[in-house]
């Protein structure tokens, strides 16, 4: 009975080394302002080919390489098609051009803080988001004042207002936002509850990054 589970443990471990797996890849950043470039970097078990969706021309051969340096005008899907034996595995990365006619909208659950305000923390990864992405305005759109915290700085917002005491900050990091509940709201009533979300839209630009 022992044998036969070493055997079996064998055969599973051979199985597992000859299938063709993807161990890591990812692009960095994958939120890229336009004309810029990102690194795609992969790990892989097998024989891979790089592949986008639209096509890139010059694309390295990802069996001789573990990364590669490109720079596509549009919102591009990138593919790993890897192959070991006859196993076959797919990994995809999509680096998305960031579009500043669009303000970005930021948007996330509020939890209490204490009983008497609301706060939304979000976290937007400086290893995603490209830095030459900086703000210009930041708008609340949540029907009630804000207070903002990010790079730093800090900016009370009346509803709809538009404000840019934040201007230049990168639109990566961390963003706190803040505000008071309003007369009739009760934590935790169902009847008067405040929001469960706070929004706060950023224009944004795509200029030079700071040195």
């Amino acid at each position: 009975m022992l044998e036969r589970t070493v055997a079996l443990a064998i055969m599973m471990a051979s199985a597992a080394t000859c299938s063709a797996q993807v161990l890591s890849y990812e692009a960095m950043p994958s939120r890229l302002c336009a004309g810029d470039s990102t690194t795609l970097r992969w790990h892989v078990r097998g024989n891979a080919t790089l592949t986008a969706e639209p096509s890139i021309s010059g694309l390295p051969n990802a069996d001789a390489v573990d990364s590669a340096r490109v720079s596509p005008m549009l919102t591009t899907v990138f593919t790993l098609a890897i192959q070991r034996s006859s196993k076959k595995f797919y990994a995809r990365q999509e680096v998305v051009i960031l579009d500043p006619n669009s303000p970005r909208t930021l948007v996330d659950i509020a939890t209490p803080l204490g009983s008497d305000s609301i706060e939304t923390i979000l976290r937007l990864e400086p290893r995603i988001w490209d830095t030459k992405a900086r703000v210009i305005t930041v708008t609340a759109r949540s029907g009630r004042p804000l207070a903002v915290t990010h790079d730093g700085r800090r900016v009370t917002l009346t509803d709809a207002a538009a404000s840019n005491e934040l201007q230049g900050t990168p639109l990566s990091g961390v963003w706190i936002i803040h505000a008071p509940l309003q007369p009739g709201e009760v934590m935790g009533d169902s009847l008067h509850p405040p929001p469960d979300r706070l929004r706060l839209v950023v224009q944004f630009s795509c200029g030079a990054s700071p040195r």
